[in-house]
């Protein structure tokens, strides 16, 4: 097995295609939600799994990034994206102190070897490069999404952004204070 290359993504790693053996794939049973009583575990279930359209949509969002002030890190094997973190700031409320974290995602059969750590570790520099205060995480609810994010260090943060709650009303705000 090759060692895993991690760097900038670049237009020619995102071609038509490159992405066809991604494996978005997430069987969900539970998820965080406010209640009055505060953030509660609650038995949610579904699959998150993304189809041929949805992965080429992340290819072309992913290679006109850098023509918006973004970029994103790969984690590639044999030229294979099996991970990604987008990085910009987007939202039209994110502070000019912010640096959000668009997208973030490791294939399914790449899970659980340090990937996602070595690619947010990436994005923590980068913050840090551009003179940022945190990065901003609008991230899904799951329970092993928020624990990920737990184990990396984010916290839930108090300064939300109003449009990234109105676009994932259910995703929890969290934050990462560079």
């Amino acid at each position: 097995m090759a060692e895993i290359e991690y760097r900038p993504l670049t237009a020619s790693d995102l071609y038509p295609g490159s992405m066809q053996d991604f494996r978005r794939h997430q069987v969900v049973t539970e998820c965080w939600r406010h209640t009055p009583e505060g953030l509660r575990l609650m038995p949610i279930a579904f699959v998150d799994d993304w189809d041929e359209e949805k992965r080429r949509d992340r290819e072309n969002r992913l290679r006109t990034l850098p023509e918006r002030g973004g970029v994103a890190f790969g984690a590639l094997d044999a030229g294979r994206i099996v991970g990604y973190i987008a990085l910009n700031r987007q939202s039209p409320d994110c502070p000019a102190d912010t640096l959000e974290v668009l997208s973030f995602h490791v294939s399914e059969e790449h899970r659980g070897q340090g990937i996602g750590k070595r690619l947010f570790a990436m994005a923590v520099d980068e913050g840090r490069r551009r003179g940022m205060r945190r990065l901003y995480i609008s991230s899904h609810s799951s329970r092993e999404s928020q624990a990920a994010y737990d184990h990396m260090g984010c916290v839930e943060t108090r300064d939300v952004l109003p449009s990234a709650v109105a676009e994932e009303p259910c995703d929890i705000q969290r934050e990462f204070i560079l």
